[in-house]
């Protein structure tokens, strides 16, 4: 089966699978032409990039890498890499720039070169931190870029679950006319879940929209809690008094499953519930079950537990509005997460400690001070 094309056109190279897989690129013997093109290649550090969206849109991230001193290998595919792909792909790198999909196990073990992983994101939890950390591998992520882009597009699924505003589109273009009733924002009770940076600008453009902000975050910000008018409350409270919930926690083993059943028949059903966290922070089975029976009145998310949601018991209810974990999907968003990740990759590569690096035990391991 051939390869597909990359999705566009890139400086830089592709993996040759097929044809040895498995074995290192200096155990290649290369072509007579192209002999002094394979001696320049080796003293430059390969670096592989299996984000999406890396250099797609925003162009200046990948101008940081110099042609003489790195080779950038992209995925190929329309689509994550597989394990066995990742056999092909990860040899002999020195970096890796990932976005959201697992990491396999495997590639952490058997990448003896491979330094630093750069998340073009801000969720770690598609990494093994602590095998990585063991095997001295920085991983690395870009806090802070997507804050405005993801706080927007909560604003945004607020709006478009209380004015139904899929749905009216939707009847429009079926050549159908009638009316569409939703509720305002204004007035509302928005409750806050995990208040980081994100959390934080969603609190300050929803008080801009006259709503009333409740929080709740295991580690509270009081003098942000003053500045801004609002309560902190116990999860479960929050819930039962919240018009809207919006969460914005990072995905843990204690934050797994974190709105299941129990905690959505809490909510009042006149309430919406808002998801641009992570999939798995929500039980999806209890959240269609939910829509379904009317527990609450709507529902909108950006995540999945497994993307793309095939299969999701989500996609066959009424009354949630989806989109394709796009919360940073902005150009100023795109163009500002690809330098700080490019910037992590060099800083690691040129004996520099990365600004945001996630595991400082694995600069020490490297030798780092």
């Amino acid at each position: 089966m051939p390869i597909p094309r990359p999705l566009f056109p890139v400086q830089g190279s592709l993996p040759r699978c097929g044809e040895g897989v498995g074995e290192p690129a200096a155990a290649r013997a290369p072509r007579s032409h192209d002999r002094s093109e394979a001696r320049r290649s080796e003293v430059k550090k390969k670096i592989l990039i299996t984000a999406r969206t890396f250099g797609k849109i925003a162009k200046e991230p990948l101008q940081m890498f110099s042609p003489e001193a790195y080779e950038l290998v992209w995925n190929p595919y329309h689509r994550p890499p597989t394990e066995e792909d990742y056999a092909c792909l990860a040899q002999g790198v020195s970096a890796m720039i990932v976005g959201g999909e697992k990491v396999p196990a495997k590639v952490l073990e058997g990448s003896s070169l491979l330094r630093v992983i750069s998340v073009h994101g801000v969720g770690t939890d598609n990494i093994d931190l602590k095998l990585a950390t063991e095997r001295g591998i920085m991983v690395c992520n870009a806090p802070g870029a997507n804050t405005n882009a993801v706080a927007e597009l909560a604003i945004g699924l607020m709006l478009a679950a209380a004015r139904r505003i899929p749905y009216a589109d939707r009847q429009v273009k079926a050549g159908k006319w009638g009316q569409c009733i939703g509720v305002e924002l204004a007035g509302k009770v928005l409750g806050i879940v995990g208040l980081g940076r994100i959390g934080r600008a969603v609190a300050r453009k929803a008080r801009a929209l006259s709503m009333r902000v409740l929080a709740y975050d295991i580690q509270m910000d009081g003098e942000f809690l003053r500045e801004e008018g609002i309560e902190a409350l116990a999860l479960d409270d929050l819930l039962s008094r919240s018009d809207f919930v919006s969460l914005h926690c990072p995905l843990t083993p204690e934050t797994e499953g974190l709105i299941e059943e129990r905690r959505l028949q809490m909510m009042k059903p006149t309430a919406y519930l808002i998801n641009l966290s992570r999939g798995k922070v929500v039980e999806e089975a209890a959240l269609a079950r939910a829509l379904g029976q009317g527990w609450i009145a709507g529902a909108a998310t950006d995540v999945y537990s497994v993307e793309p949601p095939v299969g999701s018991p989500l996609l066959s209810v009424e009354g949630l509005v989806t989109t394709m974990h796009m919360g940073a999907h902005t150009y100023e968003a795109l163009a500002e997460m690809g330098r700080i990740t490019a910037q992590n990759v060099l800083d690691a590569l040129e004996g520099r400690r990365p600004r945001f690096l996630i595991n400082p035990e694995a600069w020490e391991r490297q030798g780092g001070n």
